[in-house]
């Protein structure tokens, strides 16, 4: 009745992350639009890419560890940025990084768990004191699992506390 609109918490933290400066490593809204049953949200297109997911399986499921640290180093710089604006992504998974195939230019997507965050930096959507959570350990948590998920496994523990040749590495 107002003329208000609510913007869908999605939109919300897309454009707190999306904040000036942009982040190259952050997906860029464009613009969305609002219909009766759903909303549309219009993303920039990056070339050439496909999310970390697939790209892991172009190498049978991990990659040399040169090129998981230059992955690793562009996921930080996207939670950090979020982190600084606000925003907890709470859904950082291989799926949710697009990886430009010849570039290796990294982007987070989908902002569609996440959530706001306050200045101390807990979670705003819980006004329970103990159910609050602090967003920068759940997010070191999140890119550490990132990280195990491309790094080759060893075969042997041993072998890798040794430095024993695993056929990995940089």
């Amino acid at each position: 009745p107002d003329g208000t609109k609510t913007v869908p918490a999605e939109v919300a933290l897309m454009q707190m992350a999306n904040q000036p400066p942009s982040c190259p490593n952050i997906i860029q809204l464009i613009e969305w639009f609002d219909e009766p049953d759903r909303y549309i949200l219009v993303l920039e297109l990056p070339d050439k890419c496909r999310d970390l997911w697939s790209y892991l399986n172009l190498f049978g499921g991990a990659v040399k560890e040169d090129i998981a640290q230059k992955i690793m180093l562009q996921a930080v710089q996207a939670a950090s940025e979020c982190l600084k604006r606000g925003v907890l992504h709470r859904d950082m998974k291989l799926q949710n990084f697009l990886i430009n195939t010849d570039t290796s230019e990294v982007k987070l997507i989908d902002f569609g768990c996440g959530d706001e965050i306050d200045e101390a930096g807990y979670v705003c959507s819980s006004e329970d004191p103990l159910k609050r959570n602090k967003a920068s350990p759940a997010t070191a948590w999140a890119l550490g699992i990132l990280l195990y998920w491309m790094v080759p496994q060893f075969d042997q523990l041993a072998s890798a506390v040794e430095g024993r040749e695993t056929g990995y590495g940089g």
